[in-house]
């Protein structure tokens, strides 16, 4: 063996707790290799749980600068927790290794999934970048630049979420570091290359503009095949667009915004969540809950983005999009997402107006002998309820110029057109208090908007529950709840519902 070559990883790792139990990993493949060691699949025992091994060499030990980066990256890795970032879960040695123990991420890399469906369309784009400034916001709040920003280390999660990895080269901003010119030459910023002042989290979010091009693209804006020509390019933010793939002005606009020379005039993580080609991917697209796909290895990587990823799960259509409580004058109005606007109003009527515009259906008490149809076109002053007439047509005007997207066709969520006789589906109850907003429907099933942005409809029928933490959505039955070790949170949010449920108007 050669002096400089490390030795075998043990095809079994052990580690104590503090408690004395023994934990054992089964190493299997190498699914990924960096400049301080490599990273293996392994099987934790007993509880037989996947998860990524990363090992050190303790010889870069003997070097202080390497050694006080892997001590930097274990004390930043290890005090963060965010949904966006691999979790690490604890650091251990023997003789020859450090190891750390890793959530393990079966989908590969962002950057293996582009290398197989170039490029991606502008909305599974938004929907990765939306994911990874949501880590970047919770790291910067927190006084932590990444400082490796790159489709590699964008990681797939078991659910289909993106996950952020490999803190080798983060920094708090409370250190005295200046900087170098450390990470991916081709996604580094112009200050990096002047090496000139301390890093700063726009360091990231231009890194991030670099990715999204890539993404949209296929191709770096900056990169070339000699070093000193990318490094100039970067130093004058010097890139353009190639003719195809097409790609559209928002998109564009938002790369435009943080490929900027001078750090201080780039949008910040939290604002850029906020940009147009964010916010209206996520009205068009609902974020899902995903399932890893049969062909996925272990090894990472999917044979493409279309193929391997299932069918998404939605809310039901029938749900509520957006509200507007009015409740000081008028009522309750709300939009549901299959175009379909609605009123409760304070004398306990209802009126439920069909997403094309052309007839409402009144309903004058909670528990009416007949549902009441009225014509659009039959409108007049003279008619007995002219007043909530138009009001529903204001309503309705209002709810839909507030989402970006043609509300007239609403996606793919398009209900079939009903005849005027057929009653819709509609808010019958509602109510709101100190938890959030609560619907319950003519079906008697529930939606409940918490004020944290989460929500959890519950099918009266079915007792299926649609859980969205704002990052995925989950789909589970009433009977799951029952087990007292998973699904924590979604069974405190059916408490909290059961209490808003007594508040019912």
């Amino acid at each position: 063996m050669a002096e400089d070559a490390p030795p075998e990883v043990p095809p079994v790792l052990v580690r104590k707790t503090r408690s004395g139990e023994e934990i054992r990993y089964e190493i299997g493949n190498r699914v990924g290799k960096g400049g301080f060691g490599s990273v293996y699949y392994a099987t934790e025992l007993p509880a037989n749980r996947p998860t990524a091994i990363k090992c050190i060499w303790k010889n870069h030990f003997s070097d202080p600068k390497k050694k006080q980066k892997i001590i930097t990256e274990i004390e930043i890795h290890r005090s963060l927790r965010h949904r966006n970032i691999v979790e690490f879960r604890c650091v251990f040695q023997d003789e020859e290794y450090v190891y750390f123990a890793l959530e393990y991420c079966p989908g590969g890399n962002v950057l293996e999934l582009l290398k197989k469906s170039t490029p991606f369309s502008e909305s599974q784009t938004a929907n990765i970048t939306r994911q990874i400034l949501e880590a970047l916001v919770y790291l910067h709040k927190n006084g932590i630049v990444h400082h490796d920003i790159k489709l590699q280390n964008f990681l797939i999660d078991s659910n289909g979420s993106i996950k952020l990895c490999d803190f080798g080269l983060s920094v708090r901003l409370t250190d005295d570091v200046k900087h170098s010119i450390s990470g991916t030459p081709g996604y580094i910023p112009p200050e990096v290359v002047f090496s000139k002042d301390k890093p700063t989290p726009a360091i990231d979010t231009w890194s991030m503009g670099v990715a999204v091009f890539l993404m949209l693209t296929g191709k770096q804006p900056f990169q070339s095949h000699d070093k000193k020509e990318t490094f100039s390019r970067i130093k004058h933010v010097k890139y353009a667009w190639p003719a195809k793939p097409i790609v559209s002005e928002t998109a564009k606009s938002f790369v435009t915004a943080v490929l900027r020379r001078e750090p201080e005039e780039r949008p910040s993580s939290q604002n850029l969540l906020f940009h147009p080609f964010i916010k209206q991917s996520e009205q068009k697209q609902p974020q899902v809950l995903k399932t890893v796909p049969r062909s996925v290895s272990f090894n990472g990587g999917f044979q493409s983005l279309e193929d391997s990823l299932p069918a998404p799960i939605t809310l039901p259509n029938y749900t509520v999009r957006i509200w507007w409580d009015y409740s000081a004058k008028y009522g309750l109005a709300y939009l549901l997402h299959n175009g379909i606007c609605g009123a409760c109003f304070n004398d306990a009527t209802r009126m439920v107006f069909d997403k094309h515009e052309t007839f409402v259906q009144y309903y004058d008490s909670p528990h009416p002998e007949k549902m009441e149809v009225i014509p659009i076109e039959n409108m007049n002053s003279e008619h007995h309820l002219n007043k909530k007439l138009l009001l529903i047509q204001h309503f309705a005007k209002e709810l839909k110029s507030r989402i970006d997207d043609n509300s007239d066709s609403f996606g793919v969520r398009e209900p079939e057109q009903k005849e005027d006789t057929h009653p819709m589906g509609h808010v019958k109850y509602w109510s709101r208090t100190k938890d959030g907003i609560l619907f319950r429907f003519d079906n008697r099933d529930i939606q409940a908007n918490f004020k944290d942005h989460t929500k959890l409809i519950i099918e009266s029928q079915t007792k299926d529950l649609y859980y969205d933490d704002t990052n995925t959505i989950a789909l589970l039955n009433l009977n799951d709840l029952s087990d007292r070790a998973k699904y924590h949170e979604v069974r405190k949010r059916f408490k909290i519902v059961k209490e808003m449920a007594a508040h019912l108007v």
